[in-house]
């Protein structure tokens, strides 16, 4: 008899094994408890937390913003670049080339041309905009490489052109490197054009019209 109760008892115990670790992993861990306090568990409540007047919590609604991604994270990513602490808006820039929605392309490009945008900050928006890879906004980009008299700005301008790699870009970055006696522009500005040449070389060869097929097909003319 004793013999049968120990024997249930571990069966006892080994059937309830799985039920017990399933229960665990429901139950939330102590980090994940205190980052659902600290730092929130959805948009609305970082969106909330960004007008906090502490700015690590704002650089953490920030943070939990731009990991959660998708167009939603776009707007107050955005709303972020006025924030009146530099970090913040440092951050929220850099999150948004991360997030790489083309939603965010005209306010960027838009914060490239005012006065009042340190240059430091630009180079961010440069940057952000070369890993969104936004094509519409190659014309403003080109408009920016033309007025700008910072190297470094031009630089980073190049960078972004490069990434975006639109062949039609391919001219005016020649142009550029032309015109301006700096190592550093020649060197991004040969890295785009790399970039430009490949992108060229990787799409599918055009088919020809049906007039193009007609001329090579039809009779030779005398």
């Amino acid at each position: 008899m004793k013999t049968l109760s120990i024997v249930f008892a571990i069966t006892l115990g080994l059937v309830s094994l799985p039920a017990y670790a399933q229960m665990r992993n429901r139950v939330p861990k102590p980090m994940e408890r205190y980052n659902r306090t600290a730092k929130g568990s959805n948009m609305a409540e970082w969106q909330r937390r960004l007008s906090d007047p502490q700015v690590h919590v704002r650089l953490e609604a920030l943070q939990s913003i731009g990991e959660e991604g998708g167009e939603e994270s776009v707007k107050p990513l955005l709303q972020a670049m006025a924030d009146s602490d530099r970090r913040v808006r440092v951050k929220a820039i850099d999150l948004l080339g991360q997030v790489g929605d083309p939603a965010a392309t005209e306010v960027l490009v838009q914060a490239l041309f005012l006065n009042n945008v340190e240059h430091s900050i630009k180079e961010r928006i440069l940057a952000a905009l070369g890993r969104i890879r936004d094509p519409a906004s190659v014309e403003r980009l080109l408009d920016f490489s033309s007025q700008t008299d910072d190297s470094r700005l031009l630089c980073m301008c190049i960078f972004a052109l490069g990434e975006i790699a639109d062949p039609k870009t391919r001219g005016p970055i020649r142009s550029l490197k032309e015109a301006w006696d700096d190592a550093d522009v020649d060197r991004l500005a040969d890295d785009a054009l790399a970039k430009i040449d490949a992108r060229i070389a990787a799409a599918p060869t055009q088919q020809p019209s049906i007039l193009e097929l007609e001329k090579r097909l039809g009779p030779r003319r005398p």
